[in-house]
Order: structure tokens, then C-alpha cells, then sequence
């Protein structure tokens, strides 16, 4: 099939989104993917609509897909696009916990550290987790995580 139907179906899911329509932007990102396997801004539109419907199992699947392919790509995309979207400051701090613990799985402190200081100023409520979530076990013995944890960054009013 051809690259193209798999941006258009990307984009069909990006519509159905912007509408609140997340089971059907689901479907459509899945169609994408199915052409285009190794794309991962459409697992990061993919995971983006899972959590809006707080099914932050798969929504975690399909940003850890997201890296996989591409790194960095949160680093251009956190805060434009489908998060800047995201109804509340609230759910852009659980994202960008979602996010940290995505990289400190995967081992990568610098970016862990960096999306948990994002969550802190951001508000995120229960950052307290990060003391018992598995994921963080490794990231805990980084002396720059205490110093993190020290500083408490405060959230910043929007």
C-alpha cells in the first residue's frame, strides 16, 4: 500500500481526535500503522488518544513504540501538537510522569529526569510514586534524582 494513505489515514485520526472522537482517531492510527509500521508519530498519536480515554496501559505501549523509532521524539513534540491539546494541566503532568517512567524503563535517566522535573512544575499530584514504581528503581540511585526531588519544583500557574 502506499505511504500516503497511511498519512491520510494519520490524518483522519487527528481530525477524529481534535473532536474528541478517540475510539475512532484509534482506529485510524491503527489503519496508519498498519501501512507504515516504523512511524512513530503515528504511535505517539496512537498513544496520545489512548490516554485521553485513560487507557494509559496501551497509551504507554504506544510511546515506548514511539522511541523505539525515534528517541528524541517527545523532546520536539511534548508540548505542541495533540499535548498541547490535552484538557487540563493536570492530564499534561500525569503525561509527562507517563513519559518519565517510559525513560527510566528504558534506562535513560537524562530524559527521565527531565520529563519528571516537567510533571513536577506542572502539578502532578501524585509524584510521590516515583519512590515505589518499579520503573524508577535505577533512576533512584542517580544522584541528580535526589537533588531533583530536593528541589521540588513548584507547579507554575498557567
Amino acid at each position: 500500500k502506499d505511504r500516503k494513505f497511511a498519512e491520510a489515514y494519520n490524518n483522519l485520526g487527528v481530525i477524529d481526535y481534535e473532536r474528541h472522537k478517540y475510539g475512532a482517531s484509534i482506529k485510524q492510527y491503527k489503519k496508519a500503522l498498519a501501512i507504515e509500521p516504523d512511524s512513530a508519530s503515528f504511535y505517539s498519536n496512537l498513544g496520545a488518544a489512548y490516554f485521553a480515554r485513560k487507557e494509559f496501559e496501551h497509551a504507554t505501549e504506544a510511546y515506548a513504540k514511539a522511541v523505539q523509532f525515534d528517541p528524541e521524539i517527545f523532546e520536539r513534540t511534548s508540548h505542541t501538537g495533540i499535548a498541547a491539546q490535552m484538557a487540563s494541566p493536570e492530564d499534561r503532568a500525569h503525561y509527562d510522569y507517563v513519559l518519565a517512567k517510559l525513560y527510566a524503563k528504558m534506562g535513560d535517566h537524562d530524559h527521565s529526569l527531565e520529563f519528571l522535573r516537567k510533571s513536577m512544575e506542572e502539578g502532578y499530584k501524585n509524584v510521590k510514586d516515583v519512590y515505589t514504581d518499579p520503573e524508577f528503581a535505577d533512576l533512584r540511585k542517580d544522584a541528580r534524582f535526589a537533588e531533583l526531588m530536593k528541589m521540588n519544583p513548584v507547579a507554575i500557574p498557567e
